[in-house]
C-alpha cells in the first residue's frame, strides 16, 4: 500500500494517512542551517526507543563568532537530552553520528565533526577541522582528535565501524576531503581512529588530485563476514568525469573491497550521503547506499537536478536499485536506511529529494522506497516553501509505540527537525 502524505493534509488512498509530526524540532537562531546533518543514535537512556541527534554548524555565539552546536534529543519523549556546543570557528555539527560504545560504558558515544569551514569546497583556511566524541552516558567531552594539516577539513564526514582492532572499543572513520596526499592537492584523505584513545589506526588517500575522498563516510556493518566492521567513503570528484566513486574497505584489513560508481547521469556520486541501506534483499549482509543530488541534470552544473539515489549490494557491489528525483530540480539523494516500514523482512530506504516544489516551491519531499522492490511505499510533500524537507533523512525506528516506523527529517534551510510517522 502506498502512503502519500502532502503535509497539512494528507491521503492514503481513501484513508485518513498515518504521516504526522510526532516531534518537531526548532533552531534557536535563524540561518544556523539546524539540520544541516541529522543522525539516529542508540537508546542512550534507556526508555526503548532511540534518540535523535542534529546538527547546526552556522549557529554564532553571543560574540557573533561561528561556533555551531549539536543536540541529542530523546526520541521517546523529544526533551533535549545534550547540547555541545563548539569553539569558535569549529563550525560543529557539520557531520555527526553514533559513534558505538568507544568508553566501554555499554552505552553508545556520540561523535560529531567540525571542519572550521562552512563553504562547500576547499579553500584556504588555518584550521584543520577535528573531531569531538562525547558520551551517551552522561555527556562530557571524551576525545577530540584534529586534522592534520590546515584546510584538511578533517570531521567533513564521521562513522561508527565498530571494534576493528579488537581492544573492546569502538573505533570510527573520518573524512579530510581536502587533505593533500600522495595523490595530489585535494585528493582527500579517511582516517580509521581509534574510539579508546583517538590515535588514527590508518589511513586511505585519494588517488588523484581534486578527488576529494572523504566527503562521504559511514559505517557498514560486516558485510564481508570477518566479524569486523567495514565501511564505504565517498570521493565526490573522482572517476571518470569527475562525477563520482565510492570505496568500500575491509576493517579488518584496511584492503579495497571494491569501488562503486554512478552512471552517465551521475554529478556528486558520494558527496556526504554515503551510509548502509540496511539488508534491502535479505541475503544476510548489509547492502550500500549512495546519493547523489546533483545527478541527472539537463542543465549542468547542480543547476536543475532531478538527483538520484543508487542502492549496492554489501556482498558484491552489484547495483540493486536506482531512485530518480520525479521532477526537474528535486535534488533527491539525501538518505539512507528507512528500516522495515512494512514489515517484509527487508529494510527500506528513505530518499529525500529536499529542493522538491512538488508541494510549494523548495518546500522538499520524503520518498520511502521497498527495499525488496523499488516500489514507492511512503511519500511525503512538503509545503512550506523554501523549508527544503529531506536536506537529511534516515530512519529511527518506532519511537512511540504505535506500531510505525518513524523518520527523522530535517529541513535545514528553514532551521527544523522533524520526527515523520510513515
Amino acid at each position: 500500500m502506498v502512503m502519500t502524505y502532502v503535509a497539512g493534509g494528507a491521503v492514503l488512498l481513501g484513508l485518513v494517512a498515518p504521516g504526522t509530526a510526532v516531534h518537531t524540532f526548532a533552531g534557536d537562531e535563524a540561518g544556523e542551517r539546524f539540520g544541516w546533518a541529522v543522525s539516529e543514535l542508540s537508546d542512550i537512556d534507556r526508555d526503548g526507543a532511540r534518540e535523535a541527534i542534529v546538527g547546526a554548524p552556522r549557529h554564532r555565539d553571543a560574540a557573533g563568532q561561528v561556533t555551531g552546536h549539536a543536540d541529542v534529543y530523546s526520541g521517546r519523549t523529544g526533551r533535549l537530552i545534550y547540547r555541545f556546543d563548539g569553539e569558535p570557528g569549529d563550525r560543529l555539527g557539520y557531520a555527526m553520528a553514533d559513534a558505538g560504545d568507544v568508553d566501554g560504558d555499554r552505552v553508545a558515544d556520540i561523535v560529531v565533526g567540525a571542519t572550521g569551514e562552512g563553504a562547500l569546497i576547499c579553500t584556504g583556511i588555518p584550521r584543520a577541522g577535528r573531531i569531538y566524541v562525547y558520551s551517551g552516558r552522561t555527556g562530557r567531552r571524551l576525545l577530540r582528535v584534529d586534522g592534520q594539516a590546515a584546510g584538511d577539513q578533517f570531521g567533513a564526514a564521521v562513522g561508527a565501524i565498530g571494534d576493528v582492532n579488537r581492544d573492546g572499543r569502538a573505533d570510527l572513520v573520518v573524512g579530510a576531503p581536502c587533505h593533500d596526499g600522495s595523490g595530489g592537492v585535494d585528493a582527500g584523505a579517511a582516517y580509521v581512529v581509534s574510539g579508546r584513545d583517538g590515535t588514527i589506526l590508518r589511513r586511505h588517500d585519494g588517488s588523484a588530485a581534486g578527488d576529494g575522498l572523504g566527503w562521504g563516510a559511514a559505517g557498514l556493518g560486516d558485510i564481508d563476514g570477518d566479524r569486523r566492521g567495514d565501511y564505504v567513503v565517498g570521493a565526490k570528484d573522482a572517476g571518470s568525469g569527475d562525477r563520482g566513486l565510492a570505496y568500500v574497505y575491509s576493517g579488518h584489513s584496511g584492503r579495497l573491497r571494491f569501488t562503486l560508481a554512478g552512471d552517465a547521469a551521475s554529478a556528486e556520486f558520494g558527496w556526504f550521503f554515503v551510509a548502509s541501506a540496511g539488508d534491502t534483499d535479505r541475503d544476510g549482509r548489509s547492502d550500500i547506499y549512495v546519493g547523489d543530488f546533483c545527478a541527472a541534470d539537463d542543465v549542468g552544473a547542480c543547476t536543475a537536478p532531478r538527483g538520484q539515489a543508487y542502492v549496492f549490494s554489501g556482498r558484491t557491489g552489484a547495483l540493486l536499485h536506482l531512485f530518480q528525483g520525479a521532477e526537474v530540480n528535486d535534488g533527491a539523494g539525501p538518505g539512507r536506511s528507512a528500516g522495515d516500514i512494512n514489515r517484509d523482512g527487508h529494510a527500506d530506504v528513505v530518499v529525500g529529494s529536499y529542493t522538491s516544489s512538488a508541494g510549494a516551491p523548495s518546500a522538499g519531499r520524503v520518498t520511502v522506497y521497498s527495499g525488496r522492490t523499488g516500489r514507492v511505499l511512503f511519500d511525503h510533500i512538503g509545503r512550506n516553501a523554501g523549508e527544503t524537507l529531506g536536506y537529511d533523512a534516515v530512519g529511527l525506528g518506532d519511537v512511540n509505540r504505535d506500531g510505525r516506523t518513524d523518520l527523522l527529517v530535517s529541513g535545514a534551510t528553514a532551521d527544523v527537525v522533524y520526527v515523520l510517522s510513515t
